[in-house]
């Protein structure tokens, strides 16, 4: 079940294959009680005031092990750990004035802390704050926390817990995976990185290591473009243009070196391969080497210090006290102060809370010292500890619940904790109505299944095998989700053979007779039924101006970058899609479906006349194309059967008519995205998603970036685009009309150093141009091809409501703590007594 009271984080994530506005899903609901069949009387929600006992029965098919974020940031472990949490800044719903919710409205209120103040100025001098941080600001802020804060046994909390927990997360005895999270996520504590390292001696990427280039540093600077077994002598470890660049292990030195030369670097492979092993002191001594480095850094920096990305350095990090680190107690025992080597906006030019407070400086960690300590295992290497494991002894609450019970692979029970805060304040009047959840470890879909219709839990996930007989279900309701699914082709077509023969996606015209042949609407109905037919990369969740509500897809430039990608004509009156001219730009794209069978026919037959002219095709030859998975499922023969089945249809009656094969790779699931890089496999489904907040980053990243592209034989340096930039009318932000390639603009949409001009500063308009240009520029490639976004389907039980279906991206349904009771545990019980101990969810929607 989704849970309004969890931590939330900035997310850039891929997963594989497993009408909505922007902050709403409405009309997908739960009904009123003539239309769900029992007649039950819908309550009106009374909160933690309520002397009558509430319980949640919920379910999991994995257990919690951890419940501190301080361990993990697995969704299973923080899903528990959320409650057993507070937030100093978190987002709450936007009333009208008749108290009704706005749809997809929000604001950031205080709860654990009461004042966030930018406090940059008063440290310059130290922390590496500098004169010229102070005048920007964004790099120190104080958070003042609640004088009343208190563990669960009434224990009172001050800003040195969260210091002497941020030491622990931080120790260098620990080595936490999640201490990366405050040196290399979305904001850097300042020293984070140097006192988690403190004390290692060996090899380390050279970027992260020194962070600033000198000259003296040439001697200790070793070149290497060489994957893990490359440099065996550098204990595998490789250099940060690697990872920037998103290249598999299975890279060698040589293939890297050909990549870049490929991709521009105007020099030879063998050149750059000369460079291998030697220090930078021994390249600038030598000419030849000399003249390779500067073609190689000409192509590659933008920024200062891009030298070091190139090279591997043998290192010990010095010895650091916690004090240096970026992260204290303040003027009072109550002010923490963040100190980080970025900049944040979480307060508004008014000294409001912005959207940013509750996104990134929600909470920090926070462990109960005296249990930390006597849980403590300093014999282990890295120390080991069982902190928020194990059982109930071993936990500590300062959130609205607390555990009360925990058998390992069984169940476990969340209750009321009577210390918190929370409780008592007006801002928390008629919530938290829960006094208890009880989740049940239920591995099984279809267990869970009888025990929702029994009464025993009180909601599920829809599975896709009882979809079509529950969807129209009174107490049925979908949630929008970030992700897109695409079909990905391989970009780096080279195998002809009888059991695989893919040269045929070299060509445009074959990859865009794929795209016009899906019918998108028909996928979702026989594969996703819950899910939404999708035309673009980023779908109806990504906010380009968070604080006004104001969606991405929903622009201008979004809609007609949809038109204009699938062969939408502009007329002078509006646009024409197929036959029918619409004045009205929303019209035009609603008839938009993205499938032409015939278009895709013609396309099919362009495609064998093009391949069997260069020698890439002979006819009556098999095109065997091999989709990745991880294990054969009905699912995947399904998806695969309706591909199949796809192809058929767009070659009938084409030279290419029965010539198209699907057949199965099997993937690891650990190395699947490097195995369809490396050119293993040709057809790859799998979705990006997340970073809702910044779709100008989350397009950039994983479409045009070498980081996370798929298509890594596909050049977007090679592909020009000529827009006209209005500015404002100021020098700072003039007119100008450019040509540049994709790679190029993206940079001036990220205001990346180097670029030709800082798109950031510029009207919200022109960026909103150059983002859909891109994607455009990137949907006509036609190596990633849209296919639909995911909705999850779930049936609400009859006991409780979440208090509004109309999906809000900060709020989701409002969770346990807007929840609303119909029954108490005892009238419940009595219920189901009553209707022969099974429920009937199948009563139809009426709405």
């Amino acid at each position: 079940m989704t849970k309004k009271w969890q931590k939330s984080a900035m997310l850039l994530a891929v997963v594989m294959l497993a009408s909505a506005t922007a902050t709403q899903f409405a009309g997908c609901k739960p009904t009123e009680p003539e239309a769900n069949g029992y007649g039950i009387e819908k309550r009106e929600r009374t909160g933690w005031e309520d002397e009558k006992q509430y319980t949640f029965n919920d379910y999991t098919s994995q257990m919690p092990d951890v419940w501190n974020e301080i361990f993990t940031s697995d969704a299973t472990n923080t899903s528990m750990a959320g409650y057993l949490n507070s937030s100093f800044f978190e987002y709450d719903y936007k009333y009208d004035e008749n108290g009704d919710i706005v749809p997809g409205g929000f604001t950031v209120q205080y709860s654990a802390a009461t004042k966030l103040e930018d406090v940059t100025a008063d440290y310059v001098g130290q922390y590496g704050i500098t004169e010229e941080m102070a005048e920007e600001g964004h790099h120190a802020f104080a958070i003042t926390l609640r004088n009343d804060l208190k563990w669960d046994d009434g224990t009172a909390i001050k800003a040195e817990d969260f210091v002497y927990t941020m030491s622990q997360q931080l120790s260098p005895n620990y080595l936490f995976e999640t201490a990366s999270n405050y040196y290399s996520g979305n904001y850097i504590v300042h020293n984070a990185n140097a006192y988690v390292k403190q004390g290692q001696k060996g090899w380390f990427e050279a970027r992260n290591t020194y962070g600033t280039y000198t000259d003296s540093l040439d001697s200790s600077l070793i070149f290497t473009v060489g994957n893990t077994t490359d440099n065996e002598t550098y204990n595998g470890v490789v250099c940060n243009m690697r990872t920037l660049m998103g290249f598999p292990d299975s890279y060698t030195a040589e293939m890297c070196a050909s990549y870049l030369v490929s991709n521009g670097c105007a020099t030879t492979a063998d050149a750059i391969l000369a460079l291998q092993g030697k220090t930078f002191a021994e390249i600038k001594a030598d000419a030849t080497m000399k003249e390779t480095w500067d073609a190689v850094i000409g192509w590659w920096q933008t920024e200062p210090n891009e030298e070091l990305d190139f090279f591997v350095t043998n290192y010990t990090y010095p010895e650091m006290d916690f004090s240096e680190v970026g992260y204290f107690v303040g003027e009072n025992e109550y002010e923490l102060v963040l100190v980080i080597d970025n900049t944040l906006s979480p307060i508004g030019e008014d000294g409001s809370l912005t959207y940013e407070a509750a996104y990134y400086l929600q909470s920090f960690p926070l462990v109960k010292k005296a249990l930390w300590e006597s849980l403590e295992d300093q014999t282990t290497s890295p120390w080991t500890n069982k902190y928020c494991s194990v059982g109930v002894a071993n936990s500590a609450s300062w959130g609205p619940y607390k555990l009360t019970n925990y058998q390992a692979g069984v169940t476990y029970t969340l209750s009321r904790n009577e210390k918190w805060y929370g409780y008592g304040l007006t801002q928390y009047a008629k919530q938290f109505q829960t006094d208890t959840m009880v989740t049940r470890y239920v591995p099984e879909w279809n267990t869970a299944w009888q025990m929702f219709q029994k009464g025993e839990i009180d909601g599920i996930g829809m599975d896709v095998s009882i979809a079509a007989d529950y969807r129209n279900s009174s107490q049925a309701y979908f949630t929008p989700e970030t992700w897109t699914f695409s079909l990905n082709m391989q970009s780096n077509p080279a195998v002809r053979t009888a059991e695989r023969n893919n040269l045929l996606l070299k060509y445009d015209e074959f990859r865009k007779a794929v795209s016009l042949a899906i019918n998108r609407d028909d996928y979702c109905a026989q594969n996703s039924p819950s899910s939404q037919a999708a035309l673009g990369y980023l779908n109806q969740m990504y906010y380009y101006d968070v604080a006004n509500g104001k969606i991405y897809r929903e622009t201008t430039q979004a809609k007609e970058a949809i038109l204009k990608a699938y062969g939408a004509e502009q007329t002078a009156n509006g646009w024409k899609v197929g036959n029918v001219e619409y004045t009205d730009l929303d019209e035009a794209v609603d008839a938009v479906t993205g499938y032409n069978l015939t278009l895709a026919k013609e396309l099919m037959e362009q495609a064998y006349n093009k391949a069997v002219a260069a020698g890439d095709y002979a006819k009556g030859e098999k095109i065997v194309l091999t989709y990745g998975i991880e294990t054969q499922t009905a699912n995947t023969d399904r998806v695969r059967d309706w591909f199949q089945n796809m192809f058929n249809k767009a070659t009938e009656g084409t030279s290419l008519e029965g010539m198209v094969e699907i057949k199965y790779f099997q993937f690891s699931s650990a190395t699947w995205t490097d195995q369809f890089k490396n050119g293993e496999y040709d057809l790859m489904f799998s979705a990006w998603g997340s970073a809702a907040f910044n779709p100008y980053y989350l397009f950039g990243e994983t479409q045009i970036n070498a980081t996370n592209r798929y298509a890594l034989g596909w050049d977007p340096s090679k592909v020009e685009l000529e827009l006209t930039i209005n500015g404002d009318g100021t020098d700072k932000c003039p007119e100008k009309t450019l040509t540049l390639n994709l790679e190029q603009w993206n940079d001036c949409m990220q205001g990346a150093e180097g670029a030709a001009f800082n798109a950031t500063l510029y009207p919200v308009e022109d960026q909103l141009k150059i983002l859909g240009a891109l994607e455009e520029a990137v949907l006509k490639a036609y190596w990633a091809i849209p296919v639909y976004s995911r909705y999850a389907a779930s049936l609400m039980g009859y006991k409780c409501d979440y208090t509004s279906y109309d999906y809000n991206t900060f709020m989701s349904y409002g969770g346990i703590q807007y929840m609303t009771y119909h029954f108490d545990d005892a009238e419940w019980a009595e219920f189901v007594k009553a209707q022969g101990g099974t429920l009937n969810y199948n009563f139809g929607r009426e709405d």
